[in-house]
């Protein structure tokens, strides 16, 4: 058994189950994903008396998949997100929705994410995107989204967005490669990070967050471009 565990990825599951003869069943998952469902919604959906309870034991560390920022155009990063299986469109959605639903938050106009087209299908179906534009941030657009894909071309294209343009067209208002290079600066703490505990992984990335935050703050008011303003709402 010893053997078997070892030769297992790291974020594999593994469980048994006893079948009608009494036989133990071994499985193992080894591509484990995340789509937004737990596990209680999956079993509400599945028929009551089709399905079968599974007692499950992890014989292998379990770490996250990734971390999810959300960050305006000046730097500052509004706020985070741990994706436990995978970095599902669904789940992105649901985390960014959360986010600007809070009291006090106001909705963004715009929100650029580098699989837009994706997230944009998915978004159409819930009437709280309706006034949100999305489209794939300029250099993933450019280098990673193929000129065929005929829904990322009539609904994610930055440049049918004239509010991004400059207005001589010469370039884009927003740097909106920031999340890019946030994740560059959030990627060095990874080494250490990767053995915490889940309350001193969340604690510390937090601090770091607000303490950078601060720091880009102050930097834009050095230089007199007011951060923290934003064009009041008409009455």
């Amino acid at each position: 058994m010893n053997g078997d565990v070892d030769s297992l990825p790291n974020d594999a599951n593994e469980w048994f189950h006893l079948d009608e003869d009494g036989h133990l069943i071994h499985h193992v998952d080894t591509n484990p994903t995340n789509v937004g469902v737990n596990d209680e919604q999956a079993e509400q959906a599945n028929c009551p008396s089709k399905t079968t309870k599974h007692l499950k034991i992890h014989l292998s560390r379990r770490r996250s998949c990734c971390e999810e920022t959300v960050v305006r155009p000046c730097g500052v990063i509004v706020g985070r997100a741990t994706l436990n299986g995978a970095e599902a469109v669904s789940n992105v959605l649901h985390f960014v929705k959360t986010l600007f639903s809070i009291p006090g938050a106001r909705k963004p106009e715009h929100w650029i994410y580098d699989t837009a087209c994706d997230a944009k299908q998915q978004a159409m179906k819930d009437p709280w995107w309706d006034t949100v534009g999305m489209s794939v941030d300029v250099f993933h657009f450019l280098n990673k989204h193929k000129t065929t894909h005929d829904f990322c071309q009539r609904y994610c294209n930055p440049a049918l967005f004239p509010e991004l343009l400059k207005d001589d067209g010469s370039g884009w208002w927003f740097n909106s490669s920031i999340a890019e290079q946030v994740n560059v600066w959030l990627g060095s703490y990874h080494s250490m990070v990767r053995e915490m505990t889940p309350v001193r992984f969340n604690f510390f990335l937090d601090e770091m967050v607000r303490l950078r935050n601060i720091d880009v703050v102050q930097r834009l008011n050095a230089q007199k471009l007011n951060p923290c303003h934003s064009p009041m709402p008409k009455q």
